[in-house]
């Protein structure tokens, strides 16, 4: 073997040894934004099987690269949740606005809640970047809640703000407008059908199916016959299904007139409706 050749073989050997130690090494499966929003957490791991729900752990399970604060700025918004909760309990998650710097990433904000990937589509309005969220929350006593949601970078750090709140109340009773009992009262069911990011009117924005079913029931009390009936009556009634459409007015997101006008059929429904 001349000695040109051995120098061959020991670099071959050298390359496939430091190869193999590397693919024995369990690669880091959180990105880089993701461990530095981690540390707004006590713990956090990359997944939440086979953690104990004591532990108190968290788990990414939104991770949004984009540029949320000026054109070109390299950010993320990372949304971390505890394992064992459900994610109808938002409001126990942790959703970080992150920049990269010289020396890496930095955390510039934080809110109390969660945004799923699946959930989320990154929209471009103006100079910026938000995101563009479906949440569903509950049940609470009963009643459900859907909403689209802006999650947008402000001065402070994070806003959060939902343009379209909808409630379905199938489970829970029958209500009367402004919650006089002398008045009619309704029940219903709602949900949010489909939605997707689109331009509206020249301007981003988001078109939305909401499928209805309501009834109107007589005065009383919350869950006397008349309204037992009804709520048992839901699951055959006829859903109609509205579409509707939002439009960005800066960072704000909002019903265009037209679809408040269809909106305002089903005052009881929307719960929260933009201005």
């Amino acid at each position: 073997m001349t000695l040109a050749f051995a120098a061959m073989v020991t670099v071959v050997l050298g390359v496939a040894a430091g190869a193999a130690a590397a693919a024995a090494e369990p690669a880091d499966p959180l990105a880089p934004p993701v461990r530095a929003a981690c540390k707004e957490v006590p713990s956090c791991r990359a997944s939440c099987e086979g953690v104990d729900e004591d532990a108190r752990a968290y788990s990414p399970i939104g991770h949004f690269p984009g540029s949320f604060t000026a054109p070109g700025a390299p950010e993320a918004i990372v949304s971390l949740f505890p394992c064992g909760e459900t994610l109808t309990r938002r409001q126990e998650g942790v959703t970080v606005l992150l920049r990269r710097n010289r020396t890496g990433w930095r955390t510039v904000g934080t809110i109390e809640d969660a945004e799923a990937q699946d959930e989320c589509r990154l929209v471009t309005v103006g100079p910026r970047q938000v995101l563009l969220c479906q949440a569903n929350v509950g049940p609470e006593q009963g009643i459900l809640t859907a909403a689209l949601c802006v999650v947008s970078a402000s001065e402070g750090g994070l806003d959060h703000d939902c343009a379209l709140r909808i409630t379905d109340v199938s489970a829970s009773g029958c209500f009367s407008d402004g919650g006089d009992s002398a008045a009619r009262r309704h029940t219903w069911a709602a949900e949010i059908k489909s939605w997707s990011a689109a331009t509206v009117a020249g301007s981003p924005g988001a078109r939305v199916e909401v499928s209805v079913a309501s009834l109107s029931v007589p005065p009383g009390e919350n869950m006397d016959r008349a309204c037992e009936r009804a709520t048992q009556r839901l699951d055959t009634a006829p859903r109609e299904v509205l579409r509707l459409e939002l439009a960005f007015d800066g960072r704000k997101l909002a019903l265009t007139p037209d679809s408040k006008r269809i909106a305002g059929r089903f005052p009881w429904v929307f719960d929260s409706v933009a201005e």
